[in-house]
């Protein structure tokens, strides 16, 4: 092995793998402590299950529970993409004209501002009971943070910046692919952060109230017949979905956007 190789390899970064010890640490503090209030408490099963009990059940419902999530998981994809496509296209749409800005802007902070478990019904009303409802409730949840979160990344670049491009004899399209949407992009990412975690909240509420599957429906069908241990064993699964799309859109962030990290 040559002295370059050798300098390479020392210089080559370590993985500092503290803080993901810290967190599992804190993760199995916590759920000693979970159990030990649970046990010694002796708090009834539908106040505070112990963490034991809900793993063994766990592995007698796992098929069940897997079959909600997947429902949930296809329902807030579609929600997701849907959502803030419209997102994007409207911030586009009010970056182009102060008019639709006046007029779209009011519109979508008008829909937003209605809470899911009130519009839910009347979704269900208007479009039917079903996987529909539970999509459509989904996008209303995705769509204002990305149509907020980008009109403010477009109007985010400098007028120095603008004036250069045009300085350079540049077309509009160039400076909107180049500069506009590559300043919106980080703006983007902190809306996707918020709508993937918005998509499932909303969908499992709308299955909750108008649909026969997922997490959301397992917790009514579970909570009506008493079964409480299986309403816990839903809020685990739904809580570990959540951070686990959060974690893949922060490293999707990081992946597109290494740019203005280090900036």
């Amino acid at each position: 092995m040559t002295a370059a190789t050798l300098g390479a390899h020392a210089a080559a970064p370590r993985r500092d793998y503290g803080p993901a010890l810290r967190r599992v640490g804190g993760l199995v503090a916590a759920l000693l402590l979970w159990e030990l209030v649970a046990w010694l408490g002796d708090m009834p099963t539908f106040l505070l299950p112990r963490p034991t009990v809900l793993v063994d059940s766990f592995l007698l419902r796992a098929d069940v529970l897997a079959s909600a999530a997947g429902v949930l998981l296809v329902e807030a994809a579609i929600a997701f993409v849907i959502g803030n496509s419209i997102g994007v296209g409207l911030a586009f749409l009010v970056n182009r004209s102060v008019v639709m800005r006046a007029t779209l802007m009011p519109m979508a902070l008008a829909i937003r501002s209605v809470p899911v478990v009130a519009i839910t019904p009347a979704m269900t009303l208007a479009i039917g009971f079903g996987h529909q409802t539970v999509i459509a409730i989904g996008v209303l949840a995705c769509f204002f943070p990305t149509f907020v979160n980008v009109s403010r990344g477009l109007r985010a670049t400098s007028a120095a910046e603008v004036q250069l491009f045009k300085l350079y004899d540049s077309s509009d399209w160039n400076l909107f692919w180049k500069l506009r949407f590559k300043t919106a992009l980080p703006y983007l990412f902190q809306a996707l952060k918020i709508t993937v975690l918005a998509a499932m909240t909303a969908t499992m509420i709308a299955e909750y109230v108008a649909s026969q599957a997922g997490l959301g429906y397992l917790i009514h069908e579970s909570y009506t017949r008493y079964r409480y241990i299986v309403v816990w064993q839903v809020v685990i699964v739904a809580t570990l979905l959540k951070v686990v799309l959060f974690m893949l859109v922060g490293m999707v962030e990081r992946r597109v956007v290494h740019w203005h990290k280090e900036n």
